[in-house]
């Protein structure tokens, strides 16, 4: 994990550091400026963090035009004036990943230049990873919420990141997570999608008649009038995404889903009226509050005059898909929608989790992934038992009987291809190797592979 020395406002007072931070989380929709004042007490291990400045201003940078940079960075800047010598570190997301790196550093040379003008000399701009954002999401419901939790999904508008506390010893992307003030070794997973956004995978629908409210005038003329739910969940969650949780969670947790999943449910299910900070997530609920505001006239909330009032039908439906593949399996646990927590309560954010980093030395460690599986090689000075003479036949006869099913396999998918030819690759894959091939055969010479055998059939096909 990369952090930064604070030097600013540095006091000791007793046994308590105190400081300022102000940092921009410039996200793909828009870009804010919160800057924030923390204590720490080195007695009790604990600490305290407030906001003295939010402040926002839209596109996200990467919408802005390199010419506009010093307009929009001044914008967000507006009455800041106070916070001219505290740090200021800006940090983009999802929106400014996809860009050229080259790019990035010409936006990042304006936005520190403009800074630098505008008084403000003690800065830091970059873009961080999508596993690094979920991390400090998970920080900031750690400092909120509970000293025990971490567990956390932030559906924003290009990614989607989802960390969680597992026992797990190997993984793709686990980290081990330490502070100061804690006595434990925490081991989390953080994920992330970054295309997994909810308005990057609603582009992806927006032909789709069923993702949208009853009457709502599509941009394409071909309206495509196949499920909406339907295709999330098998398209675009299941197979372009491919979400779920890469390793086994701890049991019976807490888990906070912010950002996107609180919008879409206090429309769908509180008509964005009277909307607590925090509430329990309940899927059924979700289900009857998109239903119905899908099946609603648009022309009747049109009047509502809500800018974003033609995205909540398909983000509810994708809620509905994100939700099933992550957390079918994880029923002892329970889930929280919430846009602010704690007491005074604050804003759940990846920049709270950052100044909580800073101000307790949490650090992150990342563990190693699974160690690859060797393969066995013959050895020329092994001389075969007559065990293994009988392995060695086993195999020949399964290699035989393999290719015989291949064979029976490909004609099957040539006649059905006769009259459905888009299907003969998936026809080829299920007869010819998921179904027939079930297991490896291994000896101490070769070993047998359903999925190089499943690959070579597919690509000639």
């Amino acid at each position: 994990m990369k952090f930064f020395e604070v030097v600013s406002f540095l006091s000791f007072l007793g046994n308590v550091l105190s400081d300022k931070t102000c940092v921009v989380d410039a996200g793909s929709t828009g870009s804010r400026l919160r800057c924030y004042d923390y204590l720490l007490d080195a007695i009790t291990s604990s600490v305290s963090i407030s906001t003295l400045f939010d402040q926002e201003v839209t596109p996200g940078l990467q919408n802005v035009q390199e010419a506009d940079i010093p307009t929009y960075v001044t914008r967000l800047y507006n009455g800041a004036d106070l916070y001219q010598d505290v740090t200021q570190y800006w940090a983009s997301t999802a929106g400014m990943r996809t860009m050229d790196p080259q790019k990035q550093a010409r936006y990042y040379d304006s936005v520190t230049g403009t800074l630098n003008t505008l008084g403000f000399n003690h800065v830091t701009a970059e873009t961080i990873s999508g596993e690094q954002e979920g991390l400090y999401d998970s920080y900031s419901i750690h400092y909120l919420a509970s000293d025990h939790v971490y567990n956390v999904c932030d559906l924003g508008g290009q990614s989607l990141e989802c960390v969680y506390a597992t026992d797990a010893v190997y993984g793709k992307t686990l980290y081990a997570v330490d502070s100061m003030i804690s006595n434990q070794t925490e081991t989390l997973a953080s994920q992330t999608y970054l295309t997994g956004g909810q308005d990057a995978t609603r582009f992806v629908f927006s032909d789709y008649e069923q993702c949208f409210p009853k009457n709502y005038p599509m941009p394409d003329d071909g309206v495509n009038k196949g499920g909406c739910l339907e295709n999330v969940q098998d398209y675009l969650v299941g197979q372009i995404l491919d979400v779920n949780l890469d390793v086994l969670p701890e049991k019976n947790q807490t888990y906070y889903l912010i950002s996107g999943f609180y919008y879409a449910y206090a429309a769908l299910v509180y008509n964005n009226t009277n909307v607590p900070a925090s509430f329990p997530f309940d899927i059924n609920e979700l289900r009857r509050g998109y239903t119905r505001y899908c099946n609603t006239d648009w022309n009747i909330i049109a009047q509502n005059k809500d800018d974003y009032a033609n995205t909540y039908c398909f983000n509810g439906q994708y809620i509905d898909a994100l939700f099933t593949a992550l957390f079918s399996d994880v029923s002892d646990s329970q889930f929280i929608v919430a846009k602010k927590l704690g007491n005074p309560l604050q804003s759940v954010s990846w920049a709270l989790g950052y100044i909580y980093a800073v101000a307790t030395n949490t650090t992150s460690t990342r563990l190693p992934e699974p160690p690859p599986t060797s393969m066995p090689t013959i050895s020329p000075t092994k001389e075969p038992s007559s065990n293994s003479d009988a392995g060695f036949s086993h195999v020949l006869l399964n290699i035989f009987v393999s290719l015989g099913v291949a064979i029976v396999s490909g004609t099957i998918g040539l006649a059905l291809g006769a009259r459905n030819p888009e299907k003969v690759s998936s026809v080829f894959k299920a007869c010819g190797c998921g179904f027939f091939f079930p297991v490896r055969a291994r000896t101490d010479y070769m070993l047998l592979d359903e999925e190089s055998s499943c690959m070579s059939m597919t690509s000639n096909t």
